[in-house]
């Protein structure tokens, strides 16, 4: 049992408390509108998503509910229930994975959304340009199908519905990112290499539907069309791009989430205590050093590939959750004398701190970013007759967490087109400086 409790349990609330506000003051973005003028010229969600597969986006899945949640784009209620599904499945998804690993019976609620507030952080930029937004249905739900999905696998006695689960959860991941796909069949094969007296046959049916929606993903027409606009390196080209890229990773990207990961080790020291797990050697320490290293090599290699360069710091959230399982692992097998004692208050302390800040920093930012975005968007509704071969609009504020709205100065960008496409505008939209 926590002796903290109270920390951990306001932590908890002030971070409902920030997360409620970020899920009300959320804004449409360009890809939003670029969907939503799929669903009203197509007619209808899954017309639209057959639209998108044929012409652009074969991410049949994510594609699918995108449309679906933005024909309700009209309702005031419709971005902070988005929002609220996401961080229940996430929450319902590393639950399930704790249960069937640590069996954390007492702690396993608290413990689970603790976990989950600051795997939400790690994956998280200050004045970044992306926040759980337009992405979360590609990137987002594909990394709770693999928490949740692996958690299932591990479950002693399975009933048909957790077969059905697996199913659904690995069908969801092929049929909507590729790279997460390919990185979960890896996944599923060393669980049945080097773990086979741990999972159950769920594993076979999670197996087949990801490779099912990975084929419907690979041979849709849409992807001849993106392929066309990407110059796309060789193979050894892009080993050498993903080594610059990983480079580039751990020297700009991770020392931002350090501070999250450091929370990560803290929480996980804390449930070992409990659970009375065995200690970890330096040899396994190691490996598993080096097993994260490997596997977010392997994770990004077709990253490398397709884009020709380092992915968008959307694809990272993967690539965090590779480093949380790992610095898991090895904290939730540490003991030091003397401070193992004390680690969960301190852990409380770090809990409340970190989202306290988030409540206090950016609020303001979301509010004013908000604000800028919806005065954007009824400028345009209402100045569609413009015949000036070029719309000149004001640049928004940072938009901290949020996925930025922003279009750029070239008129020719898709951001514009997009912007453009769905305000039926006459004419260019730009940004004035």
């Amino acid at each position: 049992m926590l002796k903290n409790k109270h920390l951990y349990i306001a932590s908890i609330i002030i971070f409902i408390v920030f997360y409620t506000i970020t899920a009300f003051l959320d804004g449409l973005t360009p890809d939003d509108l670029h969907f939503w003028h799929n669903l009203n010229t197509q007619g209808g969600v899954w017309k639209a998503t057959l639209f998108e597969y044929n012409t652009w986006s074969t991410r049949v899945s994510s594609v699918y509910f995108n449309h679906l949640f933005l024909s309700f784009a009209d309702q005031w209620w419709m971005l902070p229930l988005r929002h609220t599904i996401s961080f229940t499945l996430l929450f319902l998804a590393i639950k399930t994975l704790l249960k069937n690993t640590v069996n954390q019976e007492n702690t396993n609620i608290i413990s689970s959304f603790c976990l989950s507030i600051v795997f939400y952080f790690s994956i998280l930029d200050l004045n970044s340009t992306w926040y759980w937004h337009c992405a979360s249905f590609t990137y987002i739900w594909t990394l709770i199908a693999l928490i949740g999905g692996i958690g299932l696998v591990l479950k002693k006695q399975p009933k048909l519905i957790h077969f059905c689960l697996v199913a659904l959860s690995f069908f969801y991941i092929g049929s909507s990112f590729a790279p997460g796909a390919f990185f979960s069949v890896l996944v599923l094969t060393a669980l049945i290499l080097f773990f086979k007296n741990r999972i159950n046959n769920t594993w076979i049916y999670g197996m087949i539907f990801l490779l099912v929606g990975l084929t419907i993903l690979l041979l849709g027409p849409g992807n001849d069309t993106r392929i066309n606009e990407l110059n796309q390196p060789s193979i050894l080209g892009s080993v050498w791009i993903n080594m610059k890229s990983l480079i580039k990773i751990y020297l700009f990207y991770f020392p931002s989430k350090i501070i999250a990961f450091s929370i990560i080790a803290m929480l996980a020291n804390v449930i070992g205590q409990q659970h009375q797990s065995s200690l970890i050697n330096r040899k396994q320490v190691i490996l598993v050093l080096l097993t994260m290293l490997s596997a977010t090599f392997i994770y990004h290699l077709p990253i490398a590939y397709i884009m020709g360069e380092i992915g968008p710091s959307r694809t990272f959230s993967f690539i965090s959750l590779i480093h949380v399982v790992g610095i898991f692992y090895i904290f939730y097998h540490v003991r030091i004398p003397g401070i193992s004692e004390k680690m969960e208050k301190w852990t409380g302390y770090a809990l409340l701190g970190i989202c306290s800040f988030y409540l206090v920093y950016t609020t303001p930012t979301h509010y004013q970013y908000s604000k800028a975005l919806k005065e954007r968007y009824g400028l345009l509704k209402n100045d569609n007759h413009n015949t000036e071969k070029i719309h000149l609009i004001p640049e928004l504020p940072c938009s901290g967490l949020y996925m930025n709205g922003e279009i750029t100065d070239n008129k020719g960008h898709f951001l514009n087109q997009h912007i453009r496409k769905y305000f039926h505008l006459s004419c260019f939209p730009c940004t004035k400086k």
